[in-house]
């Protein structure tokens, strides 16, 4: 009966493994399936082979010298301490955390990456239930069709062109994309929007049809992303900051007309506002508005350049962070803030005038 090249190979592995003493070729091919109706030469390249498959897999096959009756040849045997994994030991957040990642593993059976984890992990810490875990979740939005696209769009720095439907109704659009954002359970595509000139972001559930790469491939990627850019920015950053405009590239030929200067109904900032903000506040500005870009002062205080398109949204924003704030400049915009807190005071109603006490009435 002929055995397979697998099943003699895992019953080398535990034949070596079980032993505490080296073995020989000889004890090798008396004592495996496998290897007993082969001849000595036949033998001799077969366990060749399968050491060799071995070594690859990782499996440590530890090789020395032994003598027994005649002259000394080597032996073999798998050490148990450096096949055996150590105990992991995993913290409840390690835990936790992997939990959360085997959910993006997409097998047949989907409960087989986590059931290898829990395998692996052993013993639960005490705070860590094993009822518990099997309500952790998270809501990847790995259903989208055009994520693995995507992926390799922004990974490839590929440019791209998809149907979009947007508020208009369905467009074609094109697009440099810098990167992927997942927010509450949606994934959004950012990046340079080629048909308005400015950054964007897209929800992939609301593409139709497949992207499609501008370019077949080959070396080199179709852009690059600016420096310092942070994809999250474009989810987070509130309507009333502008859109920065990108710098004009030189025509190949004089332009038939002057280049206009842009529109403000084009995104275009309206005006460059400095705040500051003292050390009691710029804390939890850093924490709550990671779209700014903070420069920190000695003290702790910080300052921040905010491009301005809806003066009256960034003013109530300004207003809703309470002390510790202030708008440096410009100056006409100051004056707005100054106005609208007039306006807030005028409509507070005065604080009722308190009735006066009644005196003790004499006889």
């Amino acid at each position: 009966m002929t055995v397979r090249k697998a099943e003699r190979l895992l019953n080398l592995i535990a034949f070596l493994l079980e032993t505490d003493r080296l073995i020989t070729p000889q004890q090798i091919q008396d004592t495996v399936p496998g290897y007993a109706e082969q001849s000595w030469e036949a033998f001799k390249r077969m366990f060749e082979r399968d050491k060799e498959a071995l070594r690859e897999v990782g499996i440590p096959l530890e090789v020395a010298p032994v003598a027994l009756l005649g002259e000394p040849e080597e032996g073999y045997r798998i050490p148990k301490d450096r096949y055996y994994l150590p105990e992991l030991d995993l913290a409840a957040e390690e835990l936790a955390s992997l939990w959360l990642a085997a959910g993006l593993v997409r097998l047949q059976d989907p409960t087989a990456a986590r059931t290898a984890l829990l395998k692996l992990a052993g013993e639960l810490p005490p705070e860590v239930e094993r009822a518990r875990l099997s309500w952790l979740s998270a809501d990847l939005g790995l259903a989208v069709p055009g994520l693995p696209r995507a992926f390799e769009a922004v990974a490839e720095r590929r440019t791209i062109s998809f149907e979009y439907r947007g508020r208009s109704g369905a467009q074609t659009r094109t697009l440099d994309p810098y990167g992927l954002v997942h927010r509450k359970g949606t994934w959004y595509l950012v990046g340079r929007d080629h048909d308005r000139g400015e950054n964007r972001s897209f929800r992939l559930d609301r593409v139709s049809g497949e992207l499609r790469f501008r370019n077949k491939g080959g070396p080199g990627a179709d852009f690059d992303a600016p420096e310092g850019f942070r994809p999250q920015e474009a989810l987070e950053v509130p309507p009333f900051v502008g859109r920065p405009e990108a710098p004009l590239k030189a025509p190949d030929k004089e332009p038939e007309a002057p280049l206009k200067a842009p529109d403000k109904e084009k995104g275009s900032p309206a005006v460059d506002a400095l705040v500051r903000f003292d050390a009691s506040t710029a804390w939890w500005i850093e924490r709550t508005h990671p779209w700014l870009r903070l420069t920190w002062g000695s003290d702790g205080d910080a300052s921040a350049r905010v491009p301005v398109s809806d003066n009256a949204g960034f003013v109530s924003w300004l207003l809703s962070l309470g002390e510790g704030v202030e708008l440096v400049e410009p100056e006409a915009l100051r004056g707005e803030v100054l106005a609208r807190l007039e306006e807030i005071c005028d409509g507070v109603p005065p604080e009722p005038e308190p009735e006066p006490e009644l005196g003790a009435e004499h006889g």
